[in-house]
């Protein structure tokens, strides 16, 4: 774990080194593509990589997960992360949305199994966050499609239940998100390090942890 002494420090220097990874993967493919989360932790980050990446046209931005709401609604990912990417026109940004039939959550998944298989087949970066029942991504502790995806390392894309409203989630399969080349997790505050470094819940977040011994996790403590 790298510890930050501040919310600011951190989000400056991880930019930095997710650019860095993306650059990596324009040079050698052309295109990079990342997988982004959603919240008000990993916010600033993607502002700050607004601000400083030159090559956003040659970036695939899609989703770690998302609420099956319309990308118009407050609690949609898609909503929050474009506001993030605004420096540019619209059209410079591919950010590809989990939503595209918000009211046919089975069409809906059918339909995001085809735009999603770019990033299925290859993910340059991923950054996650983790919610303090640690959770990551939209995989939860009892959801039943949840655990399965968790007992098989599934990959693709999904639909879950969450504990909280809007319950009715999408998200990127476990297998998927392991897959990554390079995997970030953010995270703020002693009451989700704490959950993080408890390792005998046997939380979704541990799944990745000890399945991927090389993932950055960030942390900072205080604002």
């Amino acid at each position: 774990m790298r510890v930050f002494e501040n919310k600011n420090v951190l989000v400056k220097q991880i930019s930095k080194e997710i650019l860095k990874d993306l650059e990596e993967a324009v040079s050698a493919n052309g295109v990079a593509t990342i997988l982004l989360s959603g919240g008000g932790t990993p916010g600033p980050i993607y502002r700050q990589l607004d601000k400083d990446c030159s090559f956003l046209s040659s970036i695939h931005i899609g989703l770690v997960d998302e609420r099956f709401v319309p990308p118009s609604d407050e609690h949609s990912n898609e909503r929050l992360i474009r506001s993030c990417f605004r420096r540019q026109e619209r059209g410079k940004y591919q950010i590809s949305g989990m939503v595209i039939d918000s009211e046919d959550s089975l069409n809906n998944l059918e339909q995001l199994k085809s735009r999603y298989q770019p990033f299925i087949e290859n993910t340059d970066v991923v950054i996650l966050g983790m919610g303090k029942d640690g959770h990551i991504a939209s995989i939860f502790p009892k959801d039943v499609t949840s655990e399965l995806i968790r007992k098989e390392k599934s990959e693709g894309v999904f639909t879950t239940l969450a504990p909280l409203h809007p319950k009715k989630r999408i998200t990127c399969g476990l297998g998927t998100l392991l897959k990554a080349k390079n995997i970030y997790l953010v995270i703020y505050g002693k009451e989700k390090r704490e959950v993080l470094l408890n390792d005998e819940k046997n939380l979704p977040i541990h799944d990745v942890l000890r399945e991927r011994t090389d993932i950055k996790v960030i942390y900072a403590e205080n604002d």
